[in-house]
């Protein structure tokens, strides 16, 4: 299934019950479109055009690359949300009987589950509350998620904190501790950085920033956001 087949489909079955929400190809997605990406997202398989499961997350568009991942703690397949699994449908087109029976079960587990699990995440303040609580304190991205959204949500000291954790996992990890060196005196010329490096890179210029000021932090988030919602060109307000 396509993104524009979804979209067809997503008319004539869902928009209807889902008010305040927009829709984009494979997407649909919450308004407004703000600090975060809150969307329903179409999941093809990589097996079967027939095959597909949906997404359910909202991305905090103040981390860049945040709108082309999948946020850590903050969404799963809507199936599995709503406690069935690895569930997948399978398209039958121009079976108009066999398509009415599965989006309405699409449907019902939008309402149901995913719309009340979208308007959970408001702002920055809802992500920080959900992320303190993770398990996945040494997973670079989601220490990342969580620093800069405290720092949006005015909880400085938390968020300094956050930031050394992000520091200490990632360019002070001894692993990586000489290449990160070697890099920075240009001694190494890799074709790519590590995606790690990179996300330790992120946080200690926001870290720098905010040693100077909240303001100072503030405004390169803002900067982030605001390339990832160009890049997305979604509408923005209902």
């Amino acid at each position: 299934m396509t993104g524009r087949e979804f979209a067809r489909l997503a008319r004539k079955h869902l928009m209807s019950d889902l008010p305040g929400f927009a829709l984009k190809d494979g997407y649909v997605y919450a308004l407004p479109v703000d600090r975060l990406w809150r969307r329903f997202d179409l999941s093809p398989s990589g097996f079967s055009r027939e095959r597909f499961t949906i997404g359910c997350a909202a991305s905090p568009l103040y981390v860049p690359e945040a709108a082309s991942s999948y946020p850590i703690g903050l969404g799963d397949r809507l199936p599995v949300l709503a406690g069935r699994g690895d569930q997948w449908w399978s398209w039958q087109p121009g079976d108009e009987e066999s398509e009415a029976a599965m989006m309405e079960e699409i449907r019902q587990l939008m309402v149901t589950v995913g719309v009340p699990f979208l308007y959970r995440f408001r702002g920055p303040e809802s992500v920080a509350d959900e992320l303190s609580h993770h398990s996945s304190v040494d997973d670079p991205h989601l220490v990342e998620q969580l620093a800069y959204s405290l720092i949006l949500a005015g909880r400085i000291e938390p968020a300094k904190k956050a930031l050394d954790q992000l520091r200490r996992i990632t360019l002070d990890d001894s692993e990586r501790a000489q290449w990160w060196a070697e890099v920075d005196d240009g001694v190494t010329e890799p074709s790519s950085e590590d995606w790690v490096i990179t996300v330790g890179k992120r946080g200690e210029l926001v870290a720098q920033a905010l040693h100077h000021s909240l303001a100072d932090a503030v405004a390169i988030l803002d900067g982030w956001n605001d390339e990832q919602r160009a890049e997305l060109r979604l509408r923005r307000y209902a």
